[in-house]
């Protein structure tokens, strides 16, 4: 008698439960996969690591994940930005 009351409290509860989550419906969270390969990035960028600051921000730019703090733009602009500062370097010391 004891166990018939305990599965029938049981299955009370789940559908409780599956009636809460048809009610509302569990919202998937967006994860900002490119947030770490852009501080990556930005780290080998303040550490006077040109060349791998841009491989690391054209990894971000061809990236499959979804963009969600408009890193990818933010990259092209360091990419450019260090790229003419490296001409910069290469035009002073060219004769």
């Amino acid at each position: 008698e004891t166990e018939k009351i305990v599965t029938n409290l049981a299955l009370e509860a789940q559908r409780k439960l599956d009636e809460e989550l048809r009610k509302h419906p569990k919202v998937p969270v967006e994860v900002d996969m490119l947030a770490d390969l852009y501080k990556k990035a930005e780290d080998y960028q303040n550490n006077g690591r040109p060349h791998r600051a841009i491989k690391a921000f054209l990894l971000v730019i061809n990236s499959d994940h979804k963009d969600l703090k408009n890193y990818k733009k933010q990259s092209e602009e360091h990419v450019i930005f260090i790229q003419g500062k490296l001409q910069e370097k290469i035009d002073k010391f060219s004769f």
